[in-house]
């Protein structure tokens, strides 16, 4: 069985504890915010989807460009919504 829902792209920037930072796109359930798809998928996968991503390493300044990346939530140390 195939269930597809309809989803927001929401664009965030993401620091890790590694010197990197992940620019890119979360996919979340249309109306949920991006707390609802953190706590909801916290049970479920260590690892969060991003696509559409720039991967920067904060020590030389280089931007690599990736279609698709799984982040260890348990890297992560700073997660924010990009607005405007």
């Amino acid at each position: 069985m195939n269930i597809k829902l309809d989803k927001d792209l929401i664009p965030v920037t993401i620091y890790t504890d590694l010197p990197v930072k992940v620019q890119g796109f979360l996919h979340v359930i249309k109306t949920a915010r991006l707390s609802d798809m953190l706590k909801s998928t916290f049970t479920k996968s260590e690892f969060i989807p991003v696509t559409d991503c720039g991967i920067t390493d904060l020590e030389t300044g280089k931007t690599s460009k990736v279609g698709f990346v799984l982040l260890n939530r348990n890297h992560i140390v700073i997660i924010y919504e990009n607005k405007g």
